[in-house]
């Protein structure tokens, strides 16, 4: 069976809270062997630590959303700290980043939270799992200043032409199911342009559900779609798409897979 590896989901969202065992179960069943639950704050991020510890295929991370950044206090640095200390199994800090598109928590709140959160990151050597939204050159601004280049650049929607600065730095991107989506042209030119050894591909579910599933509550059994239209969009097979994004996801992340 083809192995998937669906690299950013959001198994602690509340709408996970009824069928959690099941859509676990529907996953495995799909062929998606290995998940990375991701934290969006401080609350999330002792969750998906404890979710980790119910399951050995799945994979936690903590880190504050930029939509909690106006919400965000000084005490939160030495909170995330202690986490990554007492948690070896934290795979990366995130998700941190901007996004400039909701306008929910001010630009300057962001580029306070994205900017100590990446500099920790870098102190303590973990990989980055950065959201962009409108905010590109702000973004590159702030990881030229840092100095550190390790992570990925999840749920990809900018262009050919972000998508080669941020793996000339040596970032890997993430597609998600936009790439299956009518309008989302510029997404698949830049999938057409990434090396596969810089590829990850992922649900971000409960969000963004693929195009035959549009309207539906995302989840990671639906993560094939994406990995077939991959396939079709780098004229591969998905045989080989599933085993280079496996492998790209578990040395990003220090995994290992059985």
């Amino acid at each position: 069976m083809t192995v998937l590896f669906d690299s950013h989901a959001h198994l602690t969202d509340g709408k996970f809270r009824d069928d959690l065992k099941q859509t676990v179960a529907r996953a495995d069943e799909a062929g998606v062997k290995h998940i990375i639950t991701v934290a969006d704050s401080l609350v999330e991020s002792y969750k998906t630590i404890e979710l980790a510890k119910e399951y050995d295929n799945i994979y936690p991370t903590a880190g504050i959303h930029p939509h909690y950044a106006e919400k965000s206090c000084g005490s939160d640095e030495s909170v995330l700290r202690s986490f990554f200390a007492d948690n070896p199994e934290l795979r990366a800090l995130g998700e941190i980043g901007l996004d400039f598109y909701y306008g929910k928590d001010s630009k300057e709140a962001q580029i306070d939270l994205f900017s100590w959160q990446f500099s920790l990151a870098k102190e303590i050597g973990v990989p980055v799992i950065i959201h962009c939204r409108d905010a590109q050159d702000v973004i590159l601004s702030i990881i030229d200043n840092i100095g550190y280049f390790c992570g990925v650049f999840h749920c990809f929607s900018g262009d050919e032409v972000f998508c080669r600065k941020v793996i000339d730095l040596g970032f890997y991107v993430s597609f998600s199911g936009i790439i299956t989506f009518k309008n989302a042209g510029s997404v698949r030119e830049a999938a057409v342009l990434a090396p596969m050894d810089k590829v990850l591909i992922e649900t971000d579910c409960p969000y963004l559900a693929p195009q035959s599933f549009r309207g539906k509550r995302n989840e990671p059994s639906f993560l094939s779609e994406t990995a077939r239209k991959l396939a079709e969009i780098k004229e591969s097979s998905l045989d080989e798409i599933a085993e280079s994004t496996l492998k790209n996801t578990t040395n990003l992340f220090n995994i290992k897979v059985n």
